[in-house]
């Protein structure tokens, strides 16, 4: 073995230490400190908005029948025949790790998503290794963006089925790097496939950028690739084969109801927690982005030949303000994954500027340049965030002692509860959230009614598709249906009372106040903890507020409770408009 090998062998090990150290950073800030160091935990631990909460709900659902053909009745409106019109991948690998493992379902979803982040950047660590190994090694700093600001906030909140697709949509985009290779359109193939199951807008997203990549390609090198242009239209054909009935199910769904119409949004229209904007990235990646992005522009130029992985990763960054032409909030979910699509950009621009000072960089400098990129980054900016989020354990105590010991055809009315209009979702029966400000607005006049507004918790995506013959599309909604509705509170089974509440204890007050109410005219309580109970309702249908023989008159209240109630109205009226910022 000569010196030289020796050296290369050398390095190896320290390539593979380097990867190995990578990946526990990563599972430490992904996963480590949003979950309390824990990988289990008593109950769903960090969910902070309604799509987390959907996601779980409906990863429980495959975990429990099986079935990812249709949704569950209880979040479509009491129908068994909708489609299923979202993405499968995240949903079932989570449910296949937690029926596995042993772990608990909303555990295993969150695990599931840092194994695919982390494996998003390990794939593209491995694709701009080979254009360049410095460059990648220098450009794994950058992915400690991931972890900082805005650019956590589409993990955290629940955005997984973009976090699947965006893997896959790397994935597609080195399959066509090797689409040369002996049988490469199988990678193609598989991929596309891989990301249309994933998350559709991913793939989509890819589609474009990689007839960029051909049209591109066509004018740098002034010939048409036919090559490519063969086996990427193979593999395409194969995706849109073995695809076409989750084609059809989303082209007559999701499309349908959300994708056929192009949307501009600006920034300021989303809220700004759950955007990124380009000066979240920080001047000196911003520089490091510019430099790369010109000397990109310059060997492209200079030598009639596109490095595809500079190209996709450019093509990414423009992706990102497509928000501007069209395509919505989608763009915002490319903008969240910048610090991996950008890394190549980022790192060409650092050893750029390292090749101006030092000639001959090695193996051990990029390393060390990483390394304080990485730390810059999380000293800087890493802030963890902590806490159980927008759920108690009492609360999901009675929310699974209601899935089991409640029958299929129940309907359960929920009184006011902290984060109930995100988290109630998780109830297996049909629920339906009262409404705060109709609560709030009736306690101020010192009434209570038997008519309430009430949110029915359903997802309306695809207006509740079904098939009404083969391959014939049919609707339980349209555009015009509305699940805020007034209900009776009469004619519900059951009811879920908080007791305690850290934002509105005046409405907790008000809500042991009606709970007493109902017990008094023969109700039953059937569950109880020290923050919640459940009342079942044992065949009361009429004039369940005011039965014969109470003291208690129609429609009023006691005065302490409309006191009371009014103390909390703003605490109460602000984590509502906090609850509905979070759903947008």
């Amino acid at each position: 073995m000569d010196h030289k090998e020796t050296i290369t062998k050398k390095e190896g090990y320290i390539e593979i230490i380097f990867i190995i150290i990578l990946v526990g950073a990563m599972f430490f800030f992904v996963n480590g400190k949003l979950y309390d160091n824990r990988l289990v935990h008593s109950m769903p631990f960090s969910y902070f908005a309604t799509d987390g909460f959907a996601y779980l709900l409906l990863t429980e659902h495959a975990y429990i029948s099986g079935n990812q053909l249709y949704h569950p009745y209880y979040e479509a409106g009491g129908y068994y025949d909708v489609l299923w019109i979202h993405g499968l991948t995240i949903y079932s690998v989570s449910a296949i790790l937690a029926k596995t493992s042993g772990i608990p379902v909303y555990d295993a979803i969150y695990i599931m998503a840092s194994v695919m982040v982390i494996l998003n950047c390990l794939a593209m660590y491995f694709f701009i290794r080979e254009y360049n190994k410095n460059v990648a090694i220098i450009a794994i700093g950058f992915f400690a963006l991931f972890f900082v600001k805005n650019f956590y906030v589409s993990y955290f909140w629940g955005e997984l089925g973009a976090v699947s697709g965006m893997l896959f949509l790397t994935g597609m985009l080195w399959a066509v790097s090797k689409i040369d290779i002996k049988k490469g359109f199988l990678l193609l193939s598989i991929t596309s496939i891989a990301a249309i199951l994933a998350h559709i807008p991913e793939f989509i997203f890819a589609a474009l950028i990689i007839l960029g990549y051909l049209v591109f390609k066509i004018i740098i090198e002034k010939k048409i690739p036919w090559k490519d242009v063969k086996w990427i239209t193979i593999a395409m054909f194969i995706t849109v084969v073995l695809t076409s009935y989750y084609l059809a199910v989303f082209a007559f769904g999701m499309f349908q109801t959300q994708g056929s119409n192009p949307l501009v949004l600006k920034p300021s229209e989303m809220g700004s927690l759950k955007v990124v904007f380009f000066q979240d990235i920080g001047w000196p990646a911003i520089i490091a982005l510019a430099i790369g992005i010109t000397y990109f522009s310059y060997i492209t130029i200079k030598n009639k030949k596109i490095i595809p992985i500079l190209f996709f990763s450019l093509m990414l960054f423009i992706i990102g303000f497509s928000n501007y032409f069209g395509f919505g909030y989608r763009a915002f979910h490319i903008r969240a994954f910048w610090p991996i699509f950008l890394a190549p950009l980022f790192g060409l621009g650092v050893y750029i500027v390292i090749k101006t000072i030092k000639k001959n960089i090695s193996q051990v400098v990029s390393i060390i340049v990483a390394l304080i990129i990485f730390a810059s980054i999380t000293l800087s900016y890493y802030s963890p965030i902590r806490g159980p989020g927008a759920i108690t354990q009492e609360q999901y105590d009675a929310f699974k002692w209601i899935d089991k010991n409640t029958a299929q055809t129940d309907k359960i009315f929920v009184f006011y509860g902290d984060g109930y209009s995100q988290s109630a979702r998780l109830i297996q029966r049909l629920t339906y959230v009262l409404d705060v400000n109709d609560y709030v607005q009736s306690l101020q006049k010192g009434t209570i009614k038997n008519i309430y507004t009430v949110d029915l918790f359903t997802l309306t995506n695809g207006n509740l598709l079904y098939w009404d013959g083969f391959m014939k599309p049919g609707y339980h909604a349209d555009f015009s249906t509305s699940y805020h509705i007034q209900v009776n509170v009469c004619d519900f089974e059951y009811y879920l009372f908080d007791k305690k509440s850290a934002y509105s204890p005046g409405l907790a007050q008000a809500n042991v106040y009606i709970m007493n109410l109902f017990l008094s005219n023969g109700m039953k309580e059937v569950y109880s903890n020290d923050a919640v109970s459940v009342i079942y309702n044992n065949g009361i249908r009429e004039n369940c507020i005011n039965m014969p023989g109470t003291n208690i008159s129609t429609n009023s209240t006691d005065q302490s409770i409309k006191e009371s109630t009014s103390q909390s109205i703003n605490q109460s009226t602000d984590e509502s408009k906090n609850q509905s910022t979070i759903q947008k």
